[in-house]
């Protein structure tokens, strides 16, 4: 009986024993049944070209190699490739300036997860909060043990206290205040000494009366211009105190500029011919002008040391407007009635304390 010969299926190369015969087929006369060369198979010449055999994920990936009899080694298990999200990268944000405003602004937006950092120009933060420390006498007793006492410079007042920011982030850094009282307020002249209460209230009413006047003329200037409020305020006898100011300075000009036409030649007289001054008072009359017109008129008995006074009660406006009044408009008070109400508080330990807290966990740049 015929055998057939096995081939191993690494090598390709015969083996050294036969195989048992194949099973009949269910055809045994069938030409088919019966092995003949051509259906044996070719002899093929040995590799080093590895065969590799690649399975679903689930599946091991094996190797065979016909260069060696040697088994294939397992490959280990490969998971399926999965994508990493990556990290939003935060949004980088430049703040210029580490005033109260710019530091808020750059605590809000590293809140919101920015990447903030702050400029100052200064070698300080604050802006034009500054707290310095005033040095005190020896105390006098145990129970005043200390040496300094905190002087805002800059800022000094929180203004309204109902719904205002800057005091919700004082509550919140749990830094106290002290409510002011004019009345209680001490101030001292240029030789230190205390100002009489009597002499300051004296002044102060008269200020207050000046800068009184002074807005209703300009109220009566924008009804004339048309774009004032309807409510009218009597301010007849400063308008006639305005009105003969001006012309008593129209006049004044007119004489020096006769004068100084007499000394030039006809070729320059046309040139530095002045313009016609006109007496009506319009909007583009500085609110200084009119202030100061006024108190001249007001002030005009007023003792050296009541004048002093009161010129300190004009800069203390001016330090609120943050400027000079000769540099404001007519309307230099028209955001007046949306300030914030409540008392007016001063910071017991300083607004340097409120700045600290603020720039705390910020990368600011000096």
């Amino acid at each position: 009986m015929p055998f057939t010969r096995s081939y191993d299926r690494r090598t390709l190369r015969p083996r050294s024993q036969p195989t048992p015969p194949k099973p009949p087929s269910s055809k045994p006369n069938s030409p088919s049944s019966k092995s003949s060369p051509s259906s044996l198979p070719k002899k093929r010449k040995a590799s080093s070209t590895s065969h590799v055999v690649s399975f679903p994920p689930s599946k091991l990936k094996v190797t065979f190699s016909s260069s060696s009899p040697r088994s294939p080694s397992p490959i280990p298990p490969t998971s399926p490739t999965t994508t990493t999200p990556q990290p939003k990268r935060k949004k980088r944000v430049i703040v210029v300036g580490a005033g109260i405003a710019g530091l808020s602004a750059a605590r809000e937006l590293l809140h919101r997860r920015y990447d903030v950092l702050v400029l100052e120009a200064r070698n300080r933060p604050g802006g034009r909060l500054k707290t310095c420390k005033l040095h005190l006498s020896p105390p006098t007793s145990s129970s005043c043990s200390k040496n300094t006492a905190p002087v805002d410079v800059g800022g000094a007042f929180i203004h309204g206290i109902h719904k205002n920011p800057v005091y919700e982030m004082c509550k919140k850094m749990s830094l106290r205040t002290h409510p002011f009282n004019s009345s209680s307020c001490l101030l001292v002249n240029d030789m230190g000494w205390p100002i009489d209460y009597e002499e300051d209230r004296k002044v102060s009413d008269r200020f207050n009366f000046v800068l009184g006047e002074s807005q209703k003329v300009c109220a009566f200037v924008a009804r004339q211009e048309g774009y004032g409020e309807d409510e009218e305020e009597d301010c007849e006898e400063s308008l006639k105190i305005l009105e003969r100011e001006m012309k008593e300075n129209r006049e004044q000009k007119q004489e020096n500029d006769e004068s100084e036409t007499k000394q030039s030649t006809p070729e320059e007289t046309n040139k530095t011919q002045p313009a016609t001054t006109t007496s009506k008072i319009n909007s583009k009359i500085a609110f200084g002008d009119i202030f100061s017109t006024l108190t001249k008129h007001y002030t005009s008995t007023y003792t050296p040391s009541e004048q002093l006074l009161y010129s300190w009660h004009t800069s203390n406006l001016e330090m609120s407007c943050g400027t000079t009044l000769d540099q404001l408009g007519q309307n230099w008070n028209e955001d007046e009635p949306f300030g914030f109400g409540g008392k007016h508080v001063i910071v017991k330990q300083g607004f340097s304390e409120l700045i600290q807290g603020l720039e705390d966990g910020l990368s600011v740049g000096l």
